[in-house]
């Protein structure tokens, strides 16, 4: 029963770091297309 518990809490860890480096990754990558559509405007 704990071990259950214990597996079930660890898939939720898991999914909420997934979903924050996405979230993460999505917002770095928007950075990046922002600044490279800034500088191509630039040019």
């Amino acid at each position: 029963r704990e071990k259950n518990v214990n597996r079930e809490l660890a898939l939720v860890f898991t999914l909420l770091i997934r979903k924050t480096e996405y979230f993460e990754t999505i917002k770095y990558t928007d950075k990046l297309i922002i600044r490279a559509t800034h500088e191509g405007n630039i040019d």
